[in-house]
Protein backbone atom coordinates (compact mmCIF):
# COMPACT_ATOMS: atom_id res chain seq x y z
CA UNK A 1 0.00 0.00 0.00
CA UNK A 2 1.27 3.56 -1.14
CA UNK A 3 1.05 6.29 1.44
CA UNK A 4 -0.60 9.73 -0.55
CA UNK A 5 0.68 13.08 0.33
CA UNK A 6 -2.35 14.13 1.98
CA UNK A 7 -0.87 17.83 1.95
CA UNK A 8 -0.36 17.60 -1.87
CA UNK A 9 -4.10 17.65 -2.80
CA UNK A 10 -5.26 19.90 0.38
CA UNK A 11 -6.23 23.21 -0.65
CA UNK A 12 -6.08 26.19 1.54
CA UNK A 13 -9.10 26.68 3.41
CA UNK A 14 -7.79 28.92 5.72
CA UNK A 15 -9.86 32.41 5.97
CA UNK A 16 -8.86 36.14 7.77
CA UNK A 17 -10.78 35.90 11.26
CA UNK A 18 -14.11 37.53 11.10
CA UNK A 19 -14.13 41.18 12.02
CA UNK A 20 -16.77 42.23 14.77
CA UNK A 21 -20.64 42.58 13.32
CA UNK A 22 -20.32 46.05 14.56
CA UNK A 23 -16.75 46.81 12.82
CA UNK A 24 -18.54 45.46 9.52
CA UNK A 25 -21.19 47.47 9.45
CA UNK A 26 -19.60 50.81 10.35
CA UNK A 27 -17.25 49.93 7.21
CA UNK A 28 -20.08 49.83 4.87
CA UNK A 29 -22.00 52.62 6.61
CA UNK A 30 -22.28 55.83 4.62
CA UNK A 31 -20.28 58.27 5.49
CA UNK A 32 -21.61 61.77 7.56
CA UNK A 33 -23.54 63.92 4.45
CA UNK A 34 -23.29 60.89 2.04
CA UNK A 35 -27.08 59.81 0.48
CA UNK A 36 -27.87 56.38 0.53
CA UNK A 37 -29.54 57.26 -2.31
CA UNK A 38 -27.49 59.91 -4.43
CA UNK A 39 -29.81 59.54 -7.63
CA UNK A 40 -33.27 59.90 -5.29
CA UNK A 41 -36.55 58.17 -5.86
CA UNK A 42 -36.77 57.58 -9.73
CA UNK A 43 -39.10 59.76 -11.68
CA UNK A 44 -42.54 57.97 -13.07
CA UNK A 45 -42.26 58.19 -16.91
CA UNK A 46 -44.33 61.31 -18.00
CA UNK A 47 -46.51 59.34 -20.62
CA UNK A 48 -47.98 57.23 -17.37
CA UNK A 49 -48.67 60.08 -15.42
CA UNK A 50 -50.43 61.33 -18.23
CA UNK A 51 -52.38 58.00 -18.54
CA UNK A 52 -53.28 57.77 -14.85
CA UNK A 53 -54.35 61.68 -14.97
CA UNK A 54 -57.08 60.69 -17.85
CA UNK A 55 -58.24 57.62 -16.38
CA UNK A 56 -58.05 58.75 -12.70
CA UNK A 57 -61.71 59.92 -13.16
CA UNK A 58 -62.92 56.74 -14.14
CA UNK A 59 -61.28 54.80 -11.34
CA UNK A 60 -62.93 57.32 -8.77
CA UNK A 61 -66.12 56.13 -10.45
CA UNK A 62 -65.83 52.66 -10.04
CA UNK A 63 -64.60 53.57 -6.02
CA UNK A 64 -67.88 55.42 -5.68
CA UNK A 65 -70.37 53.00 -7.49
CA UNK A 66 -68.22 49.78 -4.90
CA UNK A 67 -69.12 51.87 -2.04
CA UNK A 68 -72.29 52.48 -2.56
CA UNK A 69 -73.62 49.57 -3.91
CA UNK A 70 -75.34 47.55 -1.79
CA UNK A 71 -74.75 44.12 -3.68
CA UNK A 72 -70.83 44.85 -2.87
CA UNK A 73 -69.02 42.67 -0.45
CA UNK A 74 -69.34 44.88 3.26
CA UNK A 75 -65.40 44.55 3.23
CA UNK A 76 -64.59 46.21 -0.62
CA UNK A 77 -67.98 48.86 0.40
CA UNK A 78 -65.69 50.26 3.63
CA UNK A 79 -62.41 49.86 1.72
CA UNK A 80 -63.94 52.13 -0.70
CA UNK A 81 -64.94 54.36 1.47
CA UNK A 82 -61.81 54.95 3.37
CA UNK A 83 -60.00 55.67 -0.11
CA UNK A 84 -62.70 58.49 -0.91
CA UNK A 85 -62.33 59.52 2.31
CA UNK A 86 -58.66 59.54 2.40
CA UNK A 87 -58.75 61.52 -0.84
CA UNK A 88 -60.66 63.92 0.49
CA UNK A 89 -59.76 64.89 3.86
CA UNK A 90 -56.69 63.08 4.25
CA UNK A 91 -55.32 60.32 6.49
CA UNK A 92 -56.19 60.43 10.10
CA UNK A 93 -53.33 61.33 12.60
CA UNK A 94 -52.37 58.76 14.48
CA UNK A 95 -51.07 59.92 17.71
CA UNK A 96 -48.44 58.63 19.89
CA UNK A 97 -49.01 58.08 23.16
CA UNK A 98 -47.01 56.42 26.32
CA UNK A 99 -50.05 55.33 27.91
CA UNK A 100 -54.34 55.21 28.26
CA UNK A 101 -53.93 58.62 29.64
CA UNK A 102 -51.94 60.25 26.40
CA UNK A 103 -48.68 60.95 28.95
CA UNK A 104 -45.67 61.53 27.04
CA UNK A 105 -43.08 59.35 26.08
CA UNK A 106 -39.79 59.83 27.68
CA UNK A 107 -36.60 58.32 26.38
CA UNK A 108 -33.84 57.87 28.15
CA UNK A 109 -30.29 56.82 26.66
CA UNK A 110 -27.49 55.90 29.31
CA UNK A 111 -23.90 55.82 28.62
CA UNK A 112 -21.51 57.83 26.84
CA UNK A 113 -23.79 59.31 23.43
CA UNK A 114 -20.50 59.73 21.59
CA UNK A 115 -19.58 56.26 21.75
CA UNK A 116 -22.92 55.41 19.78
CA UNK A 117 -22.19 57.35 16.76
CA UNK A 118 -18.23 55.42 16.26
Amino acid sequence: MVAKDEGANKQDNTKPAKKGMREDLMARAWKPGQSGNPSGRPKMPVELKEMLKRIAPEMFQVVIDIAKDPKSKPSDRIKASEILIERVYGKAAQPICGDEEGSAIVVKLQGDLESWGK
